[in-house]
Parts: structure tokens; sequence; C-alpha cells
């Protein structure tokens, strides 16, 4: 996603603007590999963590990380990914 906005303004004259998108892209991409390596030996606040950072990213696909790593018996990650998050990083309530 970023990558694509990313060329995008390079083909509008803004290099240095898709240079930083495509900079924040790739760091993101990085965080992602990071949540599944901390998922693998049981750190599940540290996945939270890293998983969050690669959301603020931009990385849109770390929101299924994220959901799956917050999810519990309470909040199965369907209703995590259904209702979404409030500002304050808590799980919205069903609406």
């Amino acid at each position: 996603m970023l990558r694509d906005l990313a060329l995008r303004w390079e083909d509008a004259g803004d290099r240095e603007g898709a240079e930083h998108l495509l900079r924040r892209a790739a760091d993101a991409a990085v965080l992602r590999d990071l949540v599944r390596m901390r998922e693998r030996v049981g750190d599940r606040q540290g996945a939270e963590d890293l998983a969050r950072q690669a959301v603020d990213a931009g990385d849109i696909a770390a929101l299924g990380h994220l959901a799956r790593v917050v999810a519990s018996d309470r909040q199965p990650e369907s209703e995590i990914l259904r209702y979404g998050w409030e500002p304050d990083g808590s799980v919205s309530a069903p609406w």
C-alpha cells in the first residue's frame, strides 16, 4: 500500500516524499517479521508491541497479526477485527 503511494508520489515529482514512504514500508515489513519471531518464542507482549509499531508505520497487514496476538477467550480475533480498537488501544465493545 505505501509502496504504491510512494510510486505515485515519485511519478508526480515528489522524489523525497516517495523515498520517505518507501523507508516506512521497509520498516513495516521488518517489524512484521519480528512480530512472527516474538510469537514463535511465546513473547506475547513483545509481539504485541512490535505489531502496534508495524501498524503505526503503515503496515495494514500487521492489523491481522495484532488482532491474533491480543485475542483471548473473552475477545476472539474475529471480534477484534470486526469492532476494532479505541484510541487508547483497548478493544472496542460490540455495537
